[in-house]
């Protein structure tokens, strides 16, 4: 598996110095790697999803762009586009665990997107979106980061650190309003 061509290109991470990225640790025979790790460790996954699953609402860590390709199986997105005013009443949805309205009600345009077995999906940095899964799917995908989305990537990390992103969880949410 590797992503598509146009994710190679423009993919910074590939492009980091060589002294800065991980190091080899050889102990006990065995080839570790150090935890000094300075590289962007921006990874590739696979997804193995059951049908009727669901992922909510959503931005790709630190506003990376991500690609996602469906093997097996179908992915429903619903997305956002990251707008200021978009980007406001996300925040704004993410402080009220109480209100268990669908994030695509707070905004003008909340867009449906079906990607099939053989598709990929590229989504760009700082978009907002959720997933439902109709049938059991097997997905590739991945994160990267782009020297034209810097602006986008910036903002989503300011966001995230002023709203402690990495406390918040999105279980709550993961049914209701769908």
């Amino acid at each position: 598996v590797c992503a598509p061509e146009l994710v190679r290109k423009v993919d910074m991470a590939a492009a980091w110095p060589d002294e800065r990225k991980q190091r080899e640790v050889a102990f006990y025979g065995k080839t570790l790697f150090s935890m000094e790790n300075k590289y962007p460790r921006v990874e590739h996954f696979c997804l193995m999803s059951a049908e009727d699953s669901y992922t909510g609402w959503h931005i790709d860590f630190h506003g990376s762009s991500v690609w996602y390709h469906v093997l097996r199986g179908e992915k429903v997105f619903f997305i956002v586009a990251p707008t200021e005013e978009n980007l406001q009443r996300y925040e704004e949805y993410l402080k009220d665990e109480k209100d268990d309205r669908f994030f695509g009600e707070y905004v003008h345009s909340c867009t449906r997107v079906v990607v099939k077995a053989g598709n990929t999906l590229l989504l760009p940095s700082g978009w907002m979106h959720a997933v439902y899964t109709p049938k059991d799917s097997l997905v590739f995908g991945g994160n990267f980061i782009h020297v034209r989305a810097i602006e986008m990537q910036i903002r989503i990390t300011k966001q995230e650190d002023r709203n402690d992103i990495v406390k918040v969880t999105f279980l709550s949410r993961a049914t209701k309003g769908f």
